[in-house]
């Protein structure tokens, strides 16, 4: 199951294997929406102050749905079948304007509001494990292959690659841990 809280704090939505993202209300734990998928839900996110959501399914589809109808607003899909499998995480930025997905070797940075891929970031050197982006939203860290990637994410270029623990980025010590499946990045 995934969850996340909405910037209100009086809902949550949730995913997972039932194949539904559910908007739950916070006091009463009752569901307010919920939305069918094919295929179980892998990652959720909430977009535009809660306007709107973004899920993530098995199948690699990410779609952006309205929280006040509970319709599909767009699909998110790259340009060339290099991205269109999306289905191993998303990260929303903390302005809440754009959010970041990522398979493989590559993360791709989208307008939230327009579902419109901004910037397509490839790590040919690694398999993308995880992902974390800074409190300032500039720098966006890809994790794999025991390392991690730090970018710039107005130009797209890799400005660090962190190899051990003690590494430095922008004069900011970044501290990280990863796992088969994770991506835990602190900024400060």
């Amino acid at each position: 199951v995934v969850a996340m809280v909405f910037p209100d704090g009086d809902r949550v939505i949730s995913g997972g294997f039932d194949q539904r993202a559910i908007i739950w209300h916070t006091a009463s734990c009752k569901p307010l929406l919920e939305i069918y998928h094919v295929h179980w839900v892998t990652e959720v996110s909430v977009l535009e102050g809660g306007a709107a959501v973004a899920t993530i399914t098995a199948s690699g589809k990410a779609t952006i749905w309205s929280t006040a109808t509970g319709e599909a607003l767009r699909s998110l899909r790259g340009e060339s079948a290099r991205f269109t499998d999306l289905s191993h995480g998303l990260m929303l930025f903390p302005q809440g304007n754009l959010f970041a997905t990522f398979d493989a070797g590559v993360a791709v940075i989208w307008n939230a509001s327009s579902g419109v891929a901004l910037r397509k970031i490839a790590d040919d050197e690694n398999y993308i494990q995880g992902i974390a982006v800074s409190p300032g939203g500039d720098v966006l860290a890809t994790c794999g292959g025991g390392e991690v990637a730090v970018w710039d994410v107005a130009s797209g270029t890799r400005v660090h690659t962190l190899r051990d623990h003690a590494a430095s980025s922008g004069g900011k010590r970044p501290r990280m841990r990863g796992g088969s499946n994770s991506c835990f990045v602190v900024f400060g």
